[in-house]
């Protein structure tokens, strides 16, 4: 139940997180049959399936249907389980995507909480050959991630690292983040939801369901 709940708030986050931002965005989940529990949140991004495969294979799907939406020439993929990621680190990623061919935020377990690609890229089925040998869940994703597209001829931007959850531990450096930001960040990028979340909720969760 707090794991479920934890992931609910995480949601209502990143939706607002897009919301601040102000692009476009479409929620993926998986299974898709997840929308009728979350449709209470009434979130105000569209939701799709991911869909079958690899993380990998079912991150550029991702950003595929996001470059065929009107009058877009970029896309930006962002995980739910960052909740409390900084808005001025995804509009930084945002506008490095009009200089670079690719962008990426590392997180500090070696994999990556956002990863974008110019259009041209993505739409051309070149960014699948690309990331092909990438290993995934790795604690080398991110590395191994730059290199393929350095490899590929799409040197990308990285930027400042930041954080994920994946363990019942990653919770408690999550509530000391939010508690410095309630008092040295601006109000639009603390996370809301999940910091209720947290205040509420004391109980440890079950580690298989926050690595799912």
């Amino acid at each position: 139940m707090g794991a479920a709940r934890f992931q609910e708030a995480s949601l209502q986050d990143a939706d607002r997180l897009v919301s601040i931002v102000g692009v476009p965005g479409i929620l993926f989940l998986s299974p898709l049959s997840a929308r009728s529990r979350i449709r209470p949140l009434r979130l105000a991004l569209p939701i799709a399936g991911q869909g079958g495969g690899s993380l990998g294979t079912r991150m550029v799907a991702a950003l595929e249907r996001l470059l065929r939406l009107p009058e877009i020439d970029r896309a930006l993929v962002i995980g739910t389980d960052s909740p409390d990621l900084p808005v001025r680190l995804l509009r930084d990623a945002v506008q490095a995507l009009r200089e670079h061919p690719a962008v990426l935020v590392p997180a500090a377990d070696g994999g990556y909480v956002a990863f974008g690609v110019h259009g041209a890229h993505a739409r051309s089925g070149e960014l699948r050959r690309v990331l092909r040998p990438v290993p995934w869940s790795s604690p080398h994703t991110c590395e191994r991630t730059a290199e393929a597209l350095r490899a590929g001829g799409l040197e990308p931007l990285l930027l400042e690292t930041w954080f994920d959850i994946d363990e019942p531990s990653d919770l408690d450096a999550l509530r000391a983040r939010l508690a410095r930001s309630a008092h040295d960040r601006n109000p639009d990028e603390v996370a809301p939801h999940t910091a209720a979340f947290l205040r509420e909720w004391q109980a440890p969760p079950d580690p298989d369901a926050l690595s799912g």
